[in-house]
């Protein structure tokens, strides 16, 4: 009569307990979620912004931290070139780069300093889909822009999968220098093993001839 009773309160408190360490498991495994993806945007975001810097770096010729008209022709045309991607409208001209010079040139001093060309180029990356198509529908210089940016945001997805290869390619070896490492240990192990085993027998051989003799 009491069987009845005693199971279901021996159920009753043991399941309080199981569904807590579900919900805590299930909490934790969401904010480890959280955490890797939230990593995975902060490193998704320096290399936005290191592989602008490049870019910036590469047609800085002269290497004083600034881009003139002259490097910033070169650029808006090597680029997309490289990344094969088309201008809308054929390549800039003259009076287009003058004014996409005025556009990046924050400050004014008829020169693009590295952090204005950073500012610009994320700020464009940063659009929706929807609203860089908004901005290229503007003018014929800002479906070049827009191209621009394409290009720019291909040079940074190229990199991204360079990187990841790289990383494969690093855990890889990782993993074979380990697998090595755990093959040579135990074929220490092994060799170790049979010495001692060898040298047991050689001091029990000893042990069992000594009693003979003193038999």
């Amino acid at each position: 009569s009491s069987s009845p009773s005693s199971s279901s309160s021996s159920s009753s408190s043991s399941s309080p307990s199981s569904a807590t360490a579900a919900q805590t498991a299930s909490i934790r495994a969401q904010k480890e979620l959280k955490l890797k993806k939230a990593k995975s945007l902060i490193s998704l975001a320096k290399l936005k912004t290191e592989s602008i810097r490049l870019i910036f770096n590469e047609f800085d010729t002269d290497g004083d931290g600034h881009i003139d008209e002259k490097e910033l022709k070169r650029l808006v045309k090597v680029i997309p070139n490289r990344m094969k991607i088309n201008i809308s409208g054929g390549d800039f001209k003259k009076g287009d780069v003058s004014r996409v010079m005025k556009a990046f040139d924050a400050d004014g001093n008829g020169l693009i300093e590295q952090k204005e060309f950073v500012d610009w180029i994320t700020g464009g990356l940063q659009l929706s889909k929807d609203e860089r198509a908004e901005f290229a529908s503007h003018t014929a210089l800002s479906a070049k822009l827009n191209d621009l940016l394409l290009a720019v945001d291909k040079y940074i997805a190229f990199r991204a999968g360079r990187q990841r290869f790289l990383a494969r390619q690093a855990a890889k070896k990782a993993e074979a220098e380990r697998a090595k490492k755990e093959k040579e240990d135990a074929k220490q192990k092994k060799k170790l093993a049979r010495k001692t085993k060898s040298a047991l027998h050689l001091i029990t051989g000893g042990l069992f001839g000594s009693a003979n003799k003193l038999k």
